[in-house]
């Protein structure tokens, strides 16, 4: 379980040090909150909630121009988080989301590089 958190934090950490985008480092300890939680399920479930993190980080940023694809987005990540109750991991379903939701509704970020 150390190894997959290790993997799951570090490596895009590293990544994103050693990029232009460096000043951005916050935002992926930020988005990496759920897969920390989550490691207390399993390291199957710890690595399904980073990519199901990233995937839906990217949705949102394709979704924002259109406010109906926002409003479609957020209704299916509501029946997402919905049917993670049955198993018992919407409150790991909803840390995922948060982060990800919040980045819809707020101003594009700028990174000083």
């Amino acid at each position: 379980m150390a190894l997959t958190l290790l993997v799951i934090l570090a490596v895009p950490a590293a990544v994103v040090l050693c990029s232009p985008f460096a000043a951005g480092l916050t935002y992926v300890v930020a988005g990496s909150t759920a897969t920390v939680y989550a490691s207390l399920y399993g390291p199957r479930v710890a690595w399904s909630t980073a990519a199901a993190t990233t995937l839906l980080v990217l949705l949102v940023e394709a979704s924002k121009p259109s406010p109906i694809a926002a409003v479609v987005l957020m209704v299916v990540v509501g029946l997402v988080i919905g049917a993670c109750s049955i198993r018992g991991w919407h409150p790991i379903a909803i840390l995922a989301a948060g982060w990800p939701a919040s980045l819809l509704v707020s101003a594009p970020f700028a990174f000083p590089v």
